[in-house]
Parts: C-alpha cells; structure tokens; sequence
C-alpha cells in the first residue's frame, strides 16, 4: 500500500535585523542593481525599501552609478566593509 507524503509547511527562520542587512550588503559586494538586489534578500519591497533607506542613512551602502538601462547601481562603502567583517566575527563567536 502506497501512503501519501505529507505536505510539511516550509520553516521560516527568524532573521533579525542585522542578519537582513548583513545580506543586502554581501549581495551589494559585487554591485548589483535594485531589482537583483530585493531578489536575493528574500524581504518583502516594502521592507527592502526600508532596508535600503537604513543602509544608505547609516553610510554602509552609496549609489555607484546610475545606468538608464538598469537604474541605480549600488555599492558597499568602507564602513559597509567593516560592519561585514565585524558581524562574521560576532556570529563565529556565538556559534
């Protein structure tokens, strides 16, 4: 007799505030338009909207450029840079 497979609700871990910029900077990393961007950190537009305001306020993110085909191209500052360091430190000590 076949059973049926059970359909299990996909788990959606807790991401905190940092964990959501820690993202949006490592896929800044390499500059990467808005649309490319708000994919990969998998947050609703609204809060990516935010995020980018949060990010760009406290200087870890700038524009780069601005291409008319793809619109801003965003890149991650010296101060970015080191908020990515310190946090891979922080989560190394707490695993």
């Amino acid at each position: 007799m076949r059973m049926n497979k059970i359909r299990r609700p996909k788990v959606i871990a807790y991401r905190n505030r940092y964990d959501i910029m820690m993202k949006i900077l490592e896929h800044v990393d390499i500059g990467v338009d808005k649309g490319k961007l708000m994919k990969t950190a998998e947050i609703a537009p609204e809060l990516f909207e935010a995020y980018l305001k949060l990010l760009m306020e406290k200087k870890l993110l700038k524009v780069a450029e601005v291409k008319e085909s793809l619109g801003e191209i965003f890149k991650v500052t010296d101060k970015g840079m080191d908020f990515m360091f310190h946090y891979r430190i922080m989560q190394d000590l707490t695993k």
